[in-house]
């Protein structure tokens, strides 16, 4: 069993993520 981490996303799911994690170093900086 892998954890909901490890489980596949699709491309659109992971540049929604990128999208985030990119907003996010923005607002630290």
């Amino acid at each position: 069993m892998s954890d909901s981490n490890d489980r596949t996303i699709t491309p659109e799911e992971r540049t929604e993520i990128v999208k985030r994690k990119m907003e996010i170093q923005i607002q630290k900086n």
